[in-house]
């Protein structure tokens, strides 16, 4: 359950980024993303141990929002590295004619 907010709070928060409605979860093949738009998933779980025990687990994101607009890369970048304490800028890369910027972001 704790997970489940977890995903949901940071949802919340990509909308109020770049002023974008579009924000999908880990959504499957069968749904048709609107653009601009953010993609995310949960990317990998940052566990550090002592004592032979998890003491601490931090979720990594995946981040990548796309758009049509090359123009739109730069100034979500800032925004997203503003917006969020443990961020950053992984990659930007072009496919299916769509731009894509990818962020790792601990949420």
């Amino acid at each position: 359950m704790a997970n489940e907010l977890k995903w949901e709070d940071l949802r919340d928060q990509l909308y109020l980024i770049h002023d974008t409605e579009n924000v999908y979860y880990d959504p499957p093949e069968s749904i048709r993303m609107d653009f601009p738009c953010f993609r995310f998933e949960l990317n990998n779980i940052d566990v550090k141990h002592a004592d032979n025990k998890a003491y601490s687990k931090k979720p990594r994101w995946a981040v990548t929002y796309i758009t049509r607009d090359i123009e739109e890369i730069e100034q979500v970048a800032e925004e997203m590295l503003e917006h969020f304490k443990y961020c950053n800028f992984d990659t930007s890369f072009r496919a299916d004619n769509l731009e894509h910027a990818v962020f790792n972001l601990y949420f």
